[in-house]
């Protein structure tokens, strides 16, 4: 059941490496508000995968054109 529950979730682990951080990146991330949402339970922190997805969105930017 647990398994099913946390389909959509990574653990810190999993995420600081598909972000290519480390998970002391993530921990000052979450201090400073600046990174995806997360979800505590207990000691653990989760990161669901929508909200990966939409942290990602958000950091888009548009190339500028050159005059």
């Amino acid at each position: 059941m647990p398994d099913q529950l946390l389909a959509n979730y990574k653990s810190e682990s999993q995420t600081a490496k598909a972000l290519g951080h480390t998970e002391r990146t993530l921990r000052k991330w979450r201090q400073l508000g600046t990174g995806p949402a997360y979800t505590k339970i207990g000691r653990k922190t989760f990161y669901a995968i929508s909200a990966l997805e939409a942290w990602l969105k958000s950091r888009e930017t548009k190339p500028v054109r050159a005059a």
